[in-house]
């Protein structure tokens, strides 16, 4: 396969919310510079107004019926050592999570207040008993 093969799952996803993103009329996509150890991957200038966005990798749990993916960050390249290896929301730090499920080839844009401070869910199929209430459909957030 050679070293040009392979690339790290968090270069992937973010490889691929990118390509979902470009070329969208007015949206113009900023990499931090350096290898970005912020709290963001990337940031969306739509028209002048500017989202932060931390791409995250989905699974699918629940055989296949959620996207799952980490809200929160324990590997945060922060300095400051009394900060090292804590568990850190992302409310403040952005706006939108970009979420990519390999599994499913899709990808998601998700308002960083809309999921839990640990982790997010986003449904792919209707429960079985039918609930809605507070259900985050992924077919609102694909990208």
């Amino acid at each position: 396969m050679g070293f040009l093969g392979m690339k790290s799952k968090a270069e992937k996803t973010e490889a691929a919310i990118l390509a979902r993103l470009s070329g969208r009329e007015g949206v113009t996509i900023l990499l931090p510079f350096g290898g970005g150890n912020g709290r963001y991957d990337l940031v969306v200038d739509d028209n002048g107004t500017f989202y932060r966005v931390q791409c995250k990798t989905g699974r699918l749990e629940q055989g296949g019926a959620v996207v799952a993916f980490n809200a929160g960050s324990s590997t945060y390249h922060y300095y400051n050592k009394r900060d090292k290896g804590e568990w850190r929301h992302y409310r403040g730090d952005i706006e939108y999570f970009g979420v990519y499920c390999p599994q499913i080839n899709r990808a998601f844009l998700v308002p960083v207040d809309n999921v839990g401070s640990t982790e997010g869910n986003l449904r792919l199929v209707e429960t079985r008993n039918k609930q809605s209430k507070n259900i985050h459909w992924a077919k609102d957030y694909e990208i």
